[in-house]
């Protein structure tokens, strides 16, 4: 039971750390595209509110 719990926590732990690095990973990408994903989304929304205008 103790070996099982203490396989499941290690797991859980691990789960824990790639979850945290995937959001620091995600957030660092999104910071550094930041500006011109901005300008390309409005663009984009903006051509297309036109074409539905």
């Amino acid at each position: 039971m103790h070996e099982a719990t203490g396989c499941s926590y290690k797991e859980a732990t691990e789960a824990l750390q790639r979850t945290v690095a995937k959001s620091f990973f995600t957030a660092y990408s999104l910071a550094t595209t930041h500006r011109s994903s901005i300008k390309e989304y409005w663009s984009s929304a903006l051509a297309d509110r036109r074409k539905a205008w």
